[in-house]
């Protein structure tokens, strides 16, 4: 079916539209559960996401994790960050067992929030930075200060 939030209310109108059909929200539902669906909170799908590496750079993490645990390594964890003006995720039905996910369509670039954070594992503190732009110069003057 295209679309997305698809609500009982909306598949009723649609069986209405598309088929001439009326029903009630209870078969509708009852159908919707026939056919092994249930209704869930979307989830965000970012365009370039790539599960496969990110199940691998989490592996390595958990690497990382275990020797600062262990006190072999200090880490310090830096990056950038783009808040950006998104969606409602909203609920719709979908497959039972699968995820479903929604492509992030934001804005300019201009209405995000951008900022850098670092977090220091061993000492357990946290610092967040906003200037503007997260560009070049302001990376360095990041990590400089």
């Amino acid at each position: 079916m295209p679309g997305h939030l698809w609500t009982v209310k909306k598949l009723r109108e649609w069986l209405l539209k598309t088929l001439g059909l009326r029903a009630r929200r209870s078969t509708i539902r009852r159908a919707l559960k026939r056919a092994r669906l249930s209704f869930k909170k979307i989830k965000k799908l970012l365009g370039k996401a790539n599960t496969d590496k990110r199940a691998a750079h989490l592996e390595q993490l958990l690497g990382l994790y275990k020797g600062v645990c262990s006190g072999e390594i200090l880490l310090v964890y830096v990056d950038e960050a783009h808040f950006h003006r998104d969606m409602d995720l909203g609920y719709t039905w979908g497959r039972i067992g699968k995820r479903i996910g929604r492509k992030s369509v934001c804005g300019k670039l201009s209405e995000r929030l951008n900022c850098y954070g670092a977090y220091d594992f061993t000492k357990g503190e946290c610092m967040i930075w906003e200037d503007g732009w997260c560009d070049g110069e302001r990376t360095v003057a990041f990590l400089k200060g």
